[in-house]
């Protein structure tokens, strides 16, 4: 059970990730991307560099609730992390 302060949030990564990643840059970049704005939360999304193409259209990600963009590009964010580290 998470004992934590109040308010904050428990990060559960999986093993795959924390084993290449320490989980205080992990907590680290997903407090960044949580307090981005969407311009920025998009040209982040733009800028990573993804094994694979990050093809969402302009008015997908202007449209998608914030949370859900902010989610999205922690994903890929920790998606490419893993996969720069594979490499």
């Amino acid at each position: 059970m998470w004992d934590g302060p109040a308010g904050a949030v428990q990060i559960i990564a999986p093993d795959a990730v924390t084993a290449m990643c320490p989980p205080t840059e992990i907590e680290s970049m997903l407090t960044t991307i949580a307090g981005l704005p969407r311009g920025d939360l998009v040209a982040m999304l733009r800028d990573l560099p993804c094994p694979f193409p990050i093809d969402f259209t302009e008015t997908y990600l202007q449209t998608l609730p914030l949370d859900r963009l902010k989610h999205l590009v922690a994903a890929v964010a920790l998606h490419c992390r893993k996969s720069n580290f594979a490499a």
